[in-house]
């Protein structure tokens, strides 16, 4: 029998998915990433409806309980988005940096050479 908290966890998969195939659309995700996003969000979604299927985990992680093993996986994923974020803010970060750079240079160099244009919109 499925429980309320079954229901709810598909809903939410479900919603999740949708918000991953309408960022793909928009052209926000590549199809890696998009691929990768829909796996987890379907596997959720699969552990929601066959919270049975974690006793399948339990020989391979060598524990007990279902419920730990089901904690421990989820800690495990969110680690790795957690540093997937990092990096992907690390690298948004020196990008701007580098940007933020290049045009203060440019602002100099136009002030340095006395560019008529710069002169006219002060």
């Amino acid at each position: 029998m499925i429980k309320g908290i079954q229901i709810l966890g598909i809903l939410v998969s479900v919603y999740l998915i949708l918000q991953t195939v309408l960022e793909y659309k928009k052209g926000n995700h590549g199809a890696r990433r998009t691929i990768i996003w829909m796996g987890l969000w379907i596997l959720i979604a699969t552990l929601f409806a066959f919270p049975s299927l974690t006793l399948l985990a339990l020989p391979i992680l060598t524990m007990q309980d279902a419920m730990l093993s089901t904690v421990v996986i989820g800690l495990v994923i969110a680690y790795i988005l957690m540093f997937q974020t990092y990096q992907h803010l690390s690298e948004t970060e020196r990008k701007l940096t580098k940007l933020v750079q290049n045009i203060a240079i440019h602002d100099y160099l136009e002030k340095a050479t006395g560019n008529p244009e710069n002169k006219q919109n002060e």
